[in-house]
């Protein structure tokens, strides 16, 4: 799956007979389960990947959360077991989601305590590269803000459709974001779905910092308040060769988009459903063909009404 939150094992780090029983363990209950050729593709902050051949004969990843760090240890109980099948089955078919197949109890052999059961998920292996290396592509920045925006919207409508399900889940840091190699289009992946969901505001904070990512072309994961994007910031990775009047004023609509979802926005608080629609009045604003939960145009005029949080004209911090 290639994502930045994970990295394969590293070398010269030791031997751990416990770790080694484990994962040999899992991949004997992996390959007892049907799926062939199991093998370790990377270990997360909170969780394990595999990739193996599911029986139907597709590439898939299996997300085990890893018993030996201690934020991803996860009681193993009928309610939790039923929490996360339940989780799996709402979640929808949708172009801008990873595909889960199935989640369950693995017992694994030979290990003992919290290592001995430990609930798995499968979900299609996608077939890209990570929205933060893209990002450090010029061949990405090549495609403009068009480019970026179809990003937007695609993080936004996946957004979306796991709310409307009741799942108010999804860390939608650029970290769990792929871009699919073939199609360009943005998966959100790593949803690691479990009896805990994030509240919306954490699902919000998220969210900007993949805006802002996408905005600057760096990655920051901010917990406080949000300073403004300094616009020079924002021209400096879109347009390194000079000013372009076109992508300063999308450029400029994003900055104003992001500080509407700030405290005291008119975005604050809104659905993911309204920031769709809000981001697809901006995205068809600047000539990018979006099929739009609302009408844009109507829409983007009442956002740029005074008093609802959008100027009529960006302001920026002057430059230092």
């Amino acid at each position: 799956m290639g994502l930045s939150a994970w990295r394969p094992e590293r070398s010269g780090s030791g031997p751990d007979p416990a770790l080694d029983a484990w994962r040999a363990g899992v991949t004997r209950r992996l390959a007892a389960l049907g799926y062939g050729t199991p093998r370790q593709f990377a270990r997360g902050n909170v969780a394990v990947l595999y990739v193996a051949t599911s029986p139907s004969g597709e590439r898939v990843a299996i997300r085990i959360p890893d018993p030996f760090r201690a934020k991803a240890r996860e009681r193993v109980s009928l309610g939790n077991w039923l929490a996360l099948k339940l989780a799996v089955a709402l979640l929808p078919r949708h172009p801008n989601l990873v595909r889960f197949h199935a989640a369950g109890c693995l017992r694994v052999d030979g290990a003992t305590g919290a290592a001995a059961r430990v609930l798995y998920t499968v979900m299609d292996y996608v077939d890209g590269a990570p929205l933060l290396e893209c990002l450090a592509s010029e061949s990405f920045r090549a495609g403009g803000m068009a480019r970026a925006s179809r990003i937007v919207l695609d993080v936004l409508a996946g957004w979306s459709a796991l709310y409307r399900r009741g799942l108010r889940k999804g860390d939608l840091s650029p970290r769990n974001v792929m871009v699919e190699g073939k199609t360009g289009r943005a998966v959100l992946v790593d949803l690691h779905l479990s009896p805990r969901f994030l509240r919306p505001a954490v699902g919000v904070r998220k969210f900007r910092c993949t805006l802002r990512a996408l905005l600057t072309g760096e990655y920051e994961d901010l917990r406080g308040p949000y300073p403004p994007v300094p616009i020079a910031h924002a021209l400096a990775c879109w347009c390194p060769a000079g000013d372009d009047p076109v992508t300063r004023r999308a450029l400029e609509d994003w900055i104003m988009f992001d500080a509407a979802l700030g405290e005291g926005g008119c975005l604050a608080g809104a659905t993911p459903r309204a920031l769709l629609a809000a981001a697809c009045a901006i995205a068809s604003r600047h000539g990018v063909a979006v099929g739009a939960p609302g009408p844009p145009r109507r829409l983007w005029r009442r956002l740029r009404r005074p008093g609802h949080g959008l100027p009529e004209e960006p302001t920026y911090p002057r430059e230092t």
